[in-house]
């Protein structure tokens, strides 16, 4: 969230004194003042620790507005002494360039600084932290006051006050003061810090542009001593908070349904009523409506004080993962942060979920185009030779077509893109299943029998003495398979609001009361998975792709029960049907889209590797009859088994590998084993 709070009056004997010793002092008791108040809040949401560096907040395009100066007689009756015209964004600007390229604005550096707490939670920018920075100051007494930077780790507006002069020398008997400006367009935009402590020759990480808001009058109602801001400007991002007198799991989660809240260039909302975007004028477009000093707002995931003191992790709210070693589920992209625009929004979690095909892009189709072998080009191992596995252990090399000599690490690499010709999946399955037992079977196959997570104690704090606790797991599907660990929160919970362990457990997993590993609910979603599964497939036939498997099903039974005008796919319906997969052991529904929330890319992490939509291993049999008795009776029955594999590589080897031709021969089958069985 961004707010920043304004006003003009004169500057008296407090501002001049108080300003005095500070590197920008106002000299004159009667000089018309700028007074700024300004709060920044920003959220790493990742599972890993980001390295801190200094920021920059920039808002441009204030409005040039008109002060009215009025004296009063003893009689009551008043005088205009003067009115004249401060052009705010000129005035605060401080970018420190002219000329047509020149960055305007107002510019605020947010420090990132070691603030001396036990735990030094401020060396790094931790997993899912909030921290927040209040402006400039030259007035307020503390350590800021003679730093032109921001103020990080603090949310007290009274603690960050600016002045600046504006040049116009009122007359001594001004008594009222009133303040008018048009309608505005505020820009809001972070930059990372340039070359030498620049303000603007950094990159720009993050905008929010034309943000429009009304204009206003105060009339001459304020008394020109008042030492208070009179107007505002506040962008704030749209989440759960803005619902939380619902008790619907799916309103709390609304802001994850509309835009991915790591976009660059998020939309906002112009109406605070009509929330449709990433971020909203929280009071509407009246700049008089902001002039609030709290800024704490507990029942919010955002703008709100993370424990009592800022320093618990049992708070914090970490929501995408970002690689830390080379993934090997195609599952693993729903952590990508797709960039979209204004007219074609980008949600989270796109690649995996049926959202994924609600574009012209088709993020989807990845699945059947693409795979991780988790090899880099300058590998050595695995030795292949020896049996060693790859990365992705559900890959199996082929043998060579010349001779029977196993495809080795080299021609694995040799073959760059094309290295699947030389592969094949070990265990595939079928995603146009229709067994119920298949599928749970598939489903529990994901077994973490031991775990060590990070041991959060009773204060909600992790424990310094002991920081890692052991677990047993079971059964278990994760949303951050690479993190897991250290953003999981297990056992302790905060009862306060709202419930921020939704967003700290990256692993679906389900015990029973003894403390044993439940499979029952895996096994109910299996059999529902099985049943729409086979629903569709009886209407439209069987799926042909994976993108298609994962694509809505345009059917009254597909559609979403929390809204009628979504459809949703085969697995994401079957989800819904077992409610307890998404339930606590409370029985409470968890917010739709957290980390808590089993979500079809989250199945489609773990079987990304092993999916397809087509069976390429077959089982022949043969049968021998020998019939020599008078009566015609078997004296002897022989049955030979074979198991076939389908292999990359083509008959015909003038055909194409990639995509053979439809009238050719196509793809080599194999004998893979052979016996002979009794019956």
């Amino acid at each position: 969230s961004f707010r920043i709070q304004l006003g003009v009056h004169l500057a008296g004997s407090q501002v001049t004194s108080k300003t005095s010793a500070s590197f920008n002092p106002i000299t004159d008791d009667d000089e018309l003042v700028i007074r700024v108040q300004l709060h920044a809040e920003l959220w790493n949401p990742y599972t890993s620790a980001l390295v801190p560096e200094n920021l920059v907040l920039r808002v441009n395009n204030l409005p040039t507005v008109s002060v009215e100066l009025e004296t009063e007689s003893s009689n009551g009756t008043r005088t205009n002494v003067g009115t004249h015209s401060i052009d705010l964004n000129d005035k605060l600007g401080n970018g420190g360039g002219r000329g047509r390229g020149a960055l305007k604005g107002y510019f605020v550096e947010l420090p990132f600084t070691d603030q001396g707490y036990p735990n030094h939670d401020d060396y790094s920018w931790l997993p899912g932290r909030i921290y927040n920075w209040t402006g400039q100051n030259n007035y307020s007494n503390g350590n800021s006051k003679i730093n032109k930077e921001g103020f990080f780790y603090s949310r007290s507006l009274s603690s960050s006050i600016f002045y600046e002069g504006t040049g116009i020398i009122a007359p001594t008997n001004t008594d009222w003061i009133g303040i008018s400006a048009p309608t505005s367009n505020i820009s809001v935009s972070l930059r990372t810090l340039g070359n030498r402590g620049s303000l603007t020759s950094g990159e720009e990480l993050f905008v929010i542009e034309d943000v429009n808001y009304d204009s206003f009058d105060t009339g001459p109602t304020i008394d020109s001593q008042s030492r208070s801001v009179r107007f505002g400007y506040q962008i704030q991002r749209d989440e759960s908070g803005f619902v939380a007198l619902s008790s619907d799991p799916w309103e709390k989660s609304r802001w994850l349904r509309v835009e991915d809240p790591r976009s660059p260039k998020p939309t906002f909302n112009e109406e605070s009523g009509e929330i449709t975007n990433a971020f909203l004028l929280p009071n509407g477009r009246d700049p008089t409506g902001y002039v609030q000093s709290s800024i704490s707002e507990p029942q919010y995931l955002f703008d709100r004080v993370a424990g009592g003191s800022g320093l618990r992790p049992s708070e914090d709210l970490p929501l995408f993962e970002l690689f830390r070693q080379r993934p090997i589920s195609i599952g693993e992209l729903q952590h990508l942060n797709i960039i979209g625009d204004k007219n074609n929004r980008s949600r989270p979690f796109t690649i995996g979920n049926s959202w994924g095909e609600d574009t012209t892009s088709r993020f989807n189709r990845i699945f059947d185009e693409a795979f991780f072998s988790g090899l880099a080009s300058g590998d050595n191992t695995p030795d292949l030779s020896s049996g060693e596995a790859l990365p992705n252990h559900r890959l199996r090399p082929i043998p060579a077509s010349t001779d029977t000599v196993t495809t080795s690490l080299q021609d694995l690499l040799n073959a760059e893109e094309y290295s699947s010709e030389k592969l094949l999946v070990e265990g595939a399955f079928n995603l146009n299943s229709t067994s119920g037992n298949a599928w749970a079977a598939i489903l529990g196959s994901i077994f973490i029998r031991e775990w060590e997570v990070a041991n959060i104690n009773s204060q909600g704090d992790l424990d310094v003495e002991s920081p890692k606790l052991p677990v047993e797991m079971g059964q278990a599907i994760l949303r951050f398979p690479q993190s897991a660990q250290e953003a999981f929160d297990y056992g302790y919970r905060l009862s306060a609001q709202p419930p921020t362990e939704y967003f700290r457990v990256g692993a679906k997993f389900f015990r029973k009361d003894s403390g044993e590993s439940d499979p029952e609910p895996y096994r109910r979603l299996g059999n529902a998975i099985a049943e729409r599964v086979g629903e569709r497939i009886r209407l439209f036939g069987p799926f042909v792709s994976i993108e298609e498997f994962l694509a809505p099903v345009e059917l009254d039974s597909f559609r979403d029960p929390n809204e009628s005008t979504i459809y949703l796919s085969a697995m994401e319906r079957a989800i819904l049907d077992v409610a307890e997969v998404n339930q606590t052991k409370s029985g409470a529904d968890i917010w739709h889209h957290t980390s808590s929330f089993l979500s079809q890319a989250d199945v489609m992490t773990g079987l990304a590797p092993v999916a397809t939509t087509r069976g390429d291993t077959f089982v022949i049999r043969s049968v021998g009859r020998s019939q020599t008795d008078l009566q015609g009776n078997d004296i002897a029955t022989v049955i030979c088994e074979a198991r076939i594999q389908r292999i990359p590589e083509v008959l015909d080897p003038s055909d194409d590998v990639v995509t053979p031709s439809n009238t050719g021969f196509g793809r080599k089958f194999v004998i893979a084993s052979m016996r002979w069985v009794t019956e």
